[in-house]
């Protein structure tokens, strides 16, 4: 086996060397961190050297990180081979990689400023050059962006718009003249690999680079879309820019938004600026998931806001349109009847339709808000997801509904557990908590949860036996109809002196975990074969049992506007943003 004094790690820019000596062996920003970075792009820790039991020495992105660029390609995950050079891309630095035999002579040849240029075309090499010399040349048009980088020494490389766009260098291209006959004319259409890139689309989750971003016409005689129809603004991809850097449509009229070149779908506008942590929220059909984040998103900004100065904001008021229509369509109701929503379907309005692989999907719509505090350069996307329970069903085909692929990837999961839909805790409720609406009570629990397993596992490519380090938000639901059979009390100071008191919650799993033990011992086992960070709480959307109207589609239970109380349904998102992003979450330990 290859002992962990075998890696080491050179720093491109500074020269610095770094031994791996132990495992997990952690790069990001964060003052724990084994090798620490100052980018305030990339998270506390945003990567890992592991050694793991059953899939040996790999390289792993953090839980939220989308991916990082090794050897040219971007990765979740890699396993290392001993006696092979790697070179990895995090923001601004690059960072070369080797272990096994004679890693010593290998690092006496390494240099920091002696980088070289190969143009793959005519066979060429150029330099070497240090690494300023590279991105001037790059700036200048001498160096092709297609063209290959490489540290001297070293048998891998990246090309140079790789390393341009990780360490956010921006290369201006002069404003041409417009096209002839440009009145008719309008860009043409570009081919771009879909599962190559280093941006992934948060609408159909599809891989593209900067280069092949589009972007949405404004002149009024420019509407109709190969993709999305002869309603839609034209995408375009463009050739010039006004003095404001802002992209002009084939007519001259400056655009600002951007888009998808895949399923053509407008990007948000911090999409490049901030790292994205997504969040998950899994549970089975009519499992409150609606109600859940459409309570969340009235809170969570409250509480962040007045408890640690922190502004959680709307980074996409389009795209978040449909969430603020549940939120208002719950706080401003004036009797039940009016604050019922209508659950998550897989052909519902929460689900946006596009193009992937030239099939037409259903996908989720991203909800996506930013995350900042007064005085700290810290900023970050937070999107979350809101999944039909049918996505998780056995039955259904990732490929041809591949809505719940956002999962793989997320900062974290809260999974709802209904009470509603187990016999155990039905008998704890009293009969007028537990109405009888002719809702499906059907308990798929465990077969949800076991089957999200399998499909992170799938998309990850991880053994079936290892477990994923992403926290887990376990939520016991309507806990105002069940919460008096806990043998003690909940704490409620979730927050003390600005900080997520993580003692408090600590408490509160542990109490919650015992009687789940108890009641829904497989849901505990699901869980916790899934992840290696699971966290349990008990929740409530109202505050109150809803008593049972009368609607359009027959009897269901819904608020009382009146007696609205939320209980706690911020403590889930509150944990998982302290996991990611401690900077602006901190914890009470």
């Amino acid at each position: 086996m290859i002992t962990n004094n075998n890696w080491i790690i050179f720093n491109g820019q500074t020269g610095e060397v770094y031994p791996v000596e132990k495992f997990p062996f952690e790069i990001g920003t964060g003052v724990g961190a084994d090798l620490k970075l100052q980018d305030p792009d990339l998270f506390a820790v945003h990567c890992s050297v592991e050694n793991g039991a059953s899939n040996g020495i790999s390289l792993q992105c953090a839980a939220g990180v989308s991916g990082i660029t090794v050897n040219g390609q971007l990765i979740q995950s890699k396993s290392l081979q001993s006696d092979t050079d790697y070179l990895i891309l995090l923001g601004g630095h690059t960072l070369a990689l080797r272990g096994g035999v004679g890693v010593e002579e290998w690092l006496t040849g390494l240099d920091s400023d002696r980088w070289s240029v190969f143009d793959s075309a005519s066979e060429q090499y150029y330099g070497p050059f240090p690494m300023p010399a590279i991105i001037e040349n790059a700036k200048e048009g001498a160096f092709k962006l297609d063209w290959v980088v490489h540290l001297d020494g070293m048998g891998t490389g990246a090309r140079i718009h790789q390393m341009l766009d990780a360490m956010k260098v921006s290369v201006k291209q002069a404003l041409p003249p417009p096209p002839e006959n440009s009145d008719e004319q309008v860009s043409g259409h570009r081919t771009v690999d879909p599962d190559k890139g280093d941006l992934t689309c948060p609408v159909c989750w599809l891989q593209f680079d900067t280069e092949d971003i589009m972007h949405v016409a404004t002149h009024p005689d420019l509407y109709g879309d190969s993709v999305l129809g002869e309603d839609a603004a034209t995408r375009f991809h463009t050739t010039r820019f006004d003095e404001h850097n802002r992209a002009l449509d084939p007519k001259g009229s400056p655009c600002i938004e951007m888009a998808c070149p895949h399923c053509r779908h407008v990007l948000p506008p911090e999409f490049m600026d901030s790292p994205a942590r997504i969040i998950s929220i899994v549970a089975d059909s009519g499992g409150g998931k609606s109600y859940f984040l459409a309570v969340l998103s009235k809170l969570l900004p409250e509480i962040l806001f007045r408890e640690m100065n922190v502004v959680f904001q709307d980074a996409n008021p389009m795209g978040n349109a449909k969430l603020s229509d549940l939120r208002t369509a719950l706080f401003s109701a004036r009797e039940p009847s009016e604050a019922i929503l209508a659950r998550t379907v897989m052909e519902g309005e929460m689900y946006a339709r596009c193009t992937r692989y030239d099939r037409e999907v259903q996908m989720p719509y991203p909800f996506i808000y930013s995350l900042s505090k007064d005085g700290k350069p810290e900023r970050s996307l937070v999107v979350f997801y809101d999944n039909s329970g049918e996505h998780f069903q056995a039955h259904i085909d990732i490929n041809l509904q591949p809505g719940a692929q956002h999962v793989s990837s997320a900062a974290g999961i809260i999974f709802l557990f209904d009470p509603f839909c187990s016999a155990e805790f039905r008998s704890m409720m009293m009969e007028s908590d537990n109405p009888e609406t002719g809702e499906d009570q059907s308990d798929r629990h465990d077969v949800i949860l076991a089957e999200m397993k399998v499909r992170v596992q799938k998309l990850r490519n991880l053994p079936s036996a290892e477990k994923v380090s992403t926290p887990l938000a376990v939520v016991v639901g309507k806990s105002d109809m069940w919460i008096h059979a806990l043998p003690k009390p909940v704490r409620t100071d979730l927050i003390s002196d600005g900080q997520l008191n993580l003692p408090a919650l600590t408490e509160n799993s542990a109490l919650l975990r015992a009687f789940l033990m108890g009641n829904a011992p497989k849901v505990v086992g699901n869980a916790e074969s899934f992840s290696s960070n699971v966290q349990y709480f008990a929740a409530s959307s109202f505050g109150h049992v809803p008593p049972v109207v009368q609607s359009a589609d027959g009897f269901k239970s819904a608020p009382d506007p009146t007696k609205l109380k939320p209980f706690q349904v911020d403590a889930p998102p509150l944990w998982i943003l302290s996991q990611v992003t401690p900077e602006l979450v901190p914890t009470k330990i």
